[in-house]
């Protein structure tokens, strides 16, 4: 006896197309799911990095122990082979710059990741790591001249998992979301803060009463140590540059 072969039908061949559609839309939306996790995982992991040698470079500085980082300032020049207690923390933030100009952008790897500048999150690309003097809230840059030796020394780090990190708001996810900032605000007491679009560490002393008792207790002299607020407002071509475009939208 003949057995009759049946072919699909148009519509049988359809809903497998359909099927396999959706499972490979499934399978494309998954590998950019953990494509983006890993990106993340790396930024992250050498944020922590940096923030560990900063933390062990400022208390070798307290202790008068030696550093292991090269000076340089922020021209790129180099100052000494090492730092020592009466590098300023501007100098400082250069010299760790220099030191970590390995760690690329995993988002964009023809691009340095660390970037030592004083411009708002509103101007930073998602893979950079801003590294800024930091003596008082709002203040990026203040406390610049403040010699790495001093408990008064602080520095800020935030590592950018979002274009705008905080300002990043098409999606509403962190929409302008901080800490508070007053009494026990993040910025005396909260060394740490993570979100989905940003993290960020103080390093180093505690937030004095006021600019004149940070100076003082740094032992600041501007003859020596120059300016007390340093501003670097731009971001170098070598980290991708400035986000540019409209506040709250991917940078451009």
């Amino acid at each position: 006896m003949k057995k009759i072969k049946n072919g699909f039908t148009l519509i049988e061949l359809l809903v497998v197309v359909a099927i396999i559609g959706i499972l490979a839309s499934v399978g494309i939306v998954s590998f950019q799911g953990y494509t983006k996790m890993a990106k993340n995982r790396v930024l992250v992991a050498n944020w922590k990095t940096i923030s560990k040698v900063i933390e062990l470079e400022l208390a070798a500085a307290n202790n008068g122990l030696d550093s292991f980082i090269a000076e340089y300032d922020e021209d790129g020049n180099m100052v000494s082979e090492k730092m020592d207690g009466n590098t300023t923390c501007n100098n400082f933030a250069f010299s760790v710059q220099q030191h970590f100009s390995h760690f690329k952008n995993p988002y964009n790897l023809e691009w340095e990741s660390v970037t030592v500048d004083t411009l708002a999150q509103s101007q930073h690309r998602k893979g950079q790591i801003q590294l800024v003097c930091y003596s008082h809230f709002a203040s990026f840059g203040d406390g610049g001249g403040c010699p790495i030796s001093s408990d008064a020394c602080r520095l800020l780090l935030i590592a950018y998992k979002e274009d705008r990190g905080r300002w990043n708001t098409p999606d509403g996810k962190c929409d302008n979301t901080i800490v508070s900032t007053t009494g026990d605000g993040w910025q005396r007491n909260k060394r740490e803060f993570v979100n989905d679009c940003y993290n960020q560490i103080l390093v180093g002393g505690d937030q004095r009463e006021s600019q004149a008792q940070a100076q003082s207790d740094c032992g600041w002299d501007s003859s020596i140590h120059g300016s007390w607020a340093v501003n670097q407002n731009s971001i170098r071509d070598e980290a991708g540059g400035k986000c540019s475009g409209s506040s709250g939208t991917p940078c451009s």
